[in-house]
């Protein structure tokens, strides 16, 4: 119908970055969901609007709008639209550094994703949560999310979940240190990537094979520069 016409025509505005013109595009559909009382249309769309608000940068417009949505989503009982609604608020909160809040809603999506069995949903969220586990600091749960979420995304097929997944947790071990096992995740990354040719992540894996040639680098350095010291045999063994 013509709001799923303007909502497409919304979304290939927020594609190419013309965000007024999608939220133009994006309003008017839901206007015209209201005008002939489509609850399902109205909300749809206005998760749809919360989320070009999002990569607008307008959050508080994007936080009201997911709760809008949300509100009828559980007025009209449609489940994987409000399991969608909760993990996008979370997306806004941690998008506002609010990082509490961001797991609540979080794992609300993803006992709510459980709940129903949507296995696309349970995958995403798990990269919500190992992503924002991850920026805590709370780098074991950010691991227990990561490799479940690779063991889902696997028995599902989804290559782009191993890709964002594997490039998560090369990020990760660079961080802590672990080369080695950073090194096998963005090769498993990189290889799965060049069958997609998604340039995002061809760019990304870019950038963490340089930030762990230069760790290496720096490691190497240093150990010379101990050697050097005529530092005692044993002595890194501490």
């Amino acid at each position: 119908g013509y709001a799923n016409s303007l909502s497409n025509i919304a979304q290939a505005y927020r594609r190419s970055g013309k965000f007024d013109d999608a939220i133009r595009a994006a309003r008017e559909s839901i206007e015209n969901n209201r005008s002939i009382g489509d609850r399902a249309g109205e909300c749809m769309h206005l998760e749809s609007l919360g989320s070009i608000y999002l990569d607008a940068g307008r959050f508080g417009d994007s936080l009201k709008a997911h709760q809008d949505s949300l509100r009828i989503a559980r007025e009209i009982g449609d489940e994987p639209v409000i399991a969608a609604n909760l993990g996008n608020i979370g997306s806004v909160y941690s998008a506002q550094g609010r990082y509490a809040d961001a797991e609540v809603y979080y794992q609300q999506a993803l006992e709510k994703r459980r709940a129903i069995g949507d296995k696309d949903g349970i995958l995403r969220s798990l990269v919500d949560l190992g992503s924002l586990q991850t920026v805590e600091g709370a780098d074991d749960k950010a691991l227990q999310s990561y490799l479940e979420g690779m063991k889902l995304a696997r028995e599902i097929d989804d290559v782009d979940g191993l890709v964002a997944l594997s490039l998560n947790l090369s990020e990760m071990y660079i961080d802590q240190g672990h080369y080695r096992a950073a090194g096998v995740s963005l090769e498993e990354a990189t290889k799965l990537i060049g069958t997609s040719e998604d340039q995002v992540n061809l760019v990304l894996a870019d950038k963490f094979s340089a930030d762990l040639t230069g760790a290496l680098g720096r490691v190497q350095e240093a150990e010379t520069r101990i050697g050097h010291a005529g530092a005692t045999p044993g002595a890194l063994n501490h």
